[in-house]
């Protein structure tokens, strides 16, 4: 790359970053938050070129975030440094959405804790259960996958959860399951789930506080929506902002 064009993308790159660090992304087209976060995994070639080439690929900014390995490395101009760069992206999110959440809000309620489990599930695509556990002051333990598949199959056996409320010596947990492309409502399979799961639990002298169903940005819990007079829905549904 000749001397003259070096300056020219410096130039560029030091303009992106600092419009970043005066406003955040708003603002930003995908392809330039892209060409933001390929600055650091290509040091030296034209990454607005390369930015382009990705999304025109897989359509959208989560789509190249969410491409699976070996389809970013068939994109020219990606090595396998920048595509594990950019598979970083999705778990870090997932990571400090989950580290920011404190204990403190895991006890407010019903509508915290749904808005906590949205923030587990974002950026999941594949159906899998996830279980809450806490102490008997109710302070939280551990959030974890139980079991990547429906909660309804087969394969999710109480033993998942048994293993984790012996280890933790929890007094509650609250169960998780998603929809991926669904809505947030429980099916017959989904109802008789959670009784068999309360039973088991009921017998060890856990309570099974709540199980929730999580579709995109909205949740439902199963335990809450018996307690509603009929007509009123249990159905939350919450702000991205605020994810």
């Amino acid at each position: 790359m000749a001397q003259g064009e070096k300056n020219i993308h410096a130039g560029h790159r030091e303009r992106l970053k600092k419009r970043f660090l005066n406003g955040g992304l708003d603002g930003f087209e995908a392809h330039n938050v892209l060409e933001l976060l390929l600055f650091f995994g290509v040091p030296q070639q034209d990454t607005n070129i390369l930015a382009h080439r990705l999304i025109q690929r897989f359509s959208s900014l989560s789509k190249v975030l969410e491409a699976p390995y070996s389809e970013l490395l068939e994109v020219p101009g990606m090595g396998p440094h920048t595509v594990t760069l950019l598979k970083l992206i999705p778990s870090l999110s997932r990571y400090y959405l989950k580290d920011r959440s404190s204990s403190k809000a895991m006890e407010s309620g019903y509508e915290e804790i749904g808005s906590f489990l949205v923030r587990q599930y974002a950026g999941i695509e594949n159906e899998c259960v996830m279980g809450v556990f806490f102490d008997n002051g109710f302070h939280l333990q551990g959030c974890k996958v139980l079991h990547v598949g429906s909660v309804n199959s087969a394969s999710f056996t109480l033993r998942c959860i048994a293993d984790e409320v012996i280890m933790r010596k929890s007094s509650v947990v609250i169960i998780a399951h998603n929809h991926p492309h669904g809505l947030p409502l429980p099916s017959p399979d989904d109802l008789e789930t959670t009784r068999r799961i309360e039973h088991f639990l009921s017998s060890c002298g856990i309570e099974l506080a709540e199980h929730y169903i999580i579709a995109e940005h909205k949740f439902c819990g199963i335990v809450h929506a018996r307690s509603l007079p009929a007509g009123q829905t249990a159905v939350r549904e919450i702000s991205w902002d605020t994810v």
